[in-house]
């Protein structure tokens, strides 16, 4: 069973790869990387890996999500030199994160929802 650093690792190890190719170009703005499923398989991670290392690419505002569709590589936030200050960038990074907290509180939702109506009836 792996401790909690080499799952640390791992997940980063993933963060930094889909990092990588979206910076590289090899995945454009709009274009998406996959779904939980996907990368979990093809980085042979656990689903809860990916979901930690996808955290990270969107608390950096370099993915976003869409229940039900799959993750996405995010457009680019204007660089400092765009005429834009730094806190102005700062607040738009802020608002992709919390933009990517309140889609996981929907998942979270959504699911919860799903136990509701699945689950047996009340007995007297």
């Amino acid at each position: 069973m792996p401790t909690g650093r080499s799952r640390h690792v791992r997940f980063q190890e993933i963060a930094d790869e889909i990092r990588r190719r979206i910076r590289a170009g090899e995945v454009r703005p709009g274009e998406r990387v996959g779904t939980y499923e996907s990368l979990s398989k093809d980085y042979g991670a656990a689903i809860g890996t990916i979901r930690n290392a996808i955290a990270v690419l969107a608390d950096e505002a370099l993915i976003t999500t869409i229940q039900g569709v799959g993750i996405f590589a995010a457009e680019p936030l204007p660089p400092l030199d765009s005429g834009h200050s730094a806190e102005f960038v700062d607040v738009m990074r802020q608002l992709a994160a919390v933009s990517e907290q309140v889609r996981q509180l929907g998942e979270r939702v959504a699911e919860l929802e799903g136990l509701v109506r699945n689950a047996p009836p009340d007995r007297p």
